[in-house]
């Protein structure tokens, strides 16, 4: 996206855009705005499950509501940050979830909570295969009081509402929360 900008938009112009998420949105393709609304963890569910989206409510994604998720009266609290809950279920098969955000302003990524689409059924995670790029980034866990927003950093939950515990968990690295920023000005100054 910053190379095929670079060469219509001017250098001060997108060092400017990068900055900032609403300024990235509307210059995307069609395609482009869809590879990064679903190409950025995938994974295989074998059974029908109702997908929850936990994300700072200062960085929603834009895909949430490119593909349909609703909004839930859920909330979370991590120190310092509240937290929004969007649901959505999906049918058997692949499941592709999107980038974090544009731009530096999210302070964590998205947590992820699985369940059976069929109420009363407990989602086992072995119905559940992540892309083999994802493997490194995302740890499959089980929803338990104290979870944390990501594996690798320490942004434990304060509380965990009854209809999340226990659900299969897709936890993020907290170091990939900015994983598709818009590459800096370095990129198409040289």
């Amino acid at each position: 996206v910053g190379i095929r900008l670079s060469q219509s938009v001017s250098e001060r112009r997108l060092t400017e855009i990068a900055a900032h998420a609403e300024k990235i949105l509307p210059l995307l393709g069609r395609a482009e705005r869809d590879a990064l609304g679903r190409g950025n963890l995938k994974f295989r569910s074998a059974v029908p499950v109702v997908v929850s989206i936990a994300t700072p409510e200062s960085s929603i994604p834009f895909w949430i509501q490119d593909q349909g998720f609703s909004a839930t009266d859920q909330v979370l609290r991590t120190e310092g940050m509240t937290w929004k809950v969007f649901r959505k279920t999906f049918e058997p098969g692949w499941i592709g979830l999107g980038v974090n955000g544009l731009d530096f302003s999210p302070r964590a990524h998205y947590v992820v909570f699985l369940q059976h689409a069929t109420e009363g059924q407990q989602l086992d995670s072995g119905l559940l295969q992540l892309d083999p790029s994802a493997k490194s980034h995302w740890k499959v866990q089980v929803a338990e009081p104290g979870l944390s927003a990501s594996h690798d950093a320490n942004l434990p939950f304060e509380t965990l509402p009854d209809s999340l515990n226990g659900l299969v968990v897709l936890q993020p690295s907290h170091d990939r929360r900015h994983s598709a920023v818009l590459a800096s000005g370095r990129v198409w100054k040289t």
